[in-house]
């Protein structure tokens, strides 16, 4: 499954975002949504390994996480 991420209000993206990504969820983030968990993903601990794809339909940035279990 696919999720849009566009918010003006970073609180608690995050949270959502690694819930859904727990559950398979792929991530699509408008370019301010997706910097926004790039730099929190950057700072980070990596658990596992992430992988950020930027491109797709102008005005959006796929966003892809895989966090593998350590």
């Amino acid at each position: 499954m696919r999720a849009l991420l566009s918010v003006y209000r970073k609180d608690g993206l995050i949270d959502l975002a690694r819930a859904l990504v727990d559950l398979d969820w792929e991530l699509v983030a408008s370019g301010g949504t997706a910097a926004a968990l790039a730099a929190h993903y950057a700072a980070e601990e990596p658990r596992g390994e992430v992988a950020l794809v930027i491109g797709a339909a102008p005005g959006l940035v796929n966003f892809f996480q895989h966090l593998g279990t350590t």
